[in-house]
């Protein structure tokens, strides 16, 4: 055990090796959390809206809002409920989309937005050093 972590708030962790254990309870906590969501309709034009969105961004990881308009409209949606629906698969990580703060992107590969955070992070931790 190391001490070099005392009275510090964040703790290094990393998440790229997992051990047979941690990826047991992963999968428990998956499985778990997938028996509890609830079902909840939504307009078809939302799902073609999704499907239209992932099949004409084959390969990227972010797109502009503007684009993501464009191909709301092609399948029959105005601006405002473009938004409500990336609002909504932001919720199921389907997407991720965070308006306040970045109001003209959208993440398109959530796993890939958190593997490079969690670089960054892993990176910026070994940069530190502990006296």
């Amino acid at each position: 055990r190391h001490d070099f972590h005392a009275g510090q708030i964040i703790y290094p962790i990393n998440t790229m090796k997992r051990t047979d254990k941690q990826h047991e309870i992963a999968r428990e906590i998956r499985k778990f959390t997938a028996q509890s969501y609830i079902t909840a309709e939504v307009p078809a034009r939302w799902f073609f809206f999704q499907l239209e969105l992932k099949s004409k961004t084959i390969g990227r990881n972010m797109i502009g809002l503007e684009e993501c308009l464009e191909i709301g409209l092609s399948v029959g949606m105005q601006e405002d409920e473009v938004k409500a629906a990336l609002l909504y698969f932001h919720n199921l990580t389907l997407f991720l989309y965070f308006p306040s703060i970045l109001p003209d992107v959208v993440f398109l590969n959530p796993q890939a937005l958190f593997d490079m955070l969690s670089r960054l992070i892993a990176i910026s931790y070994e940069d530190c050093s502990y006296d």
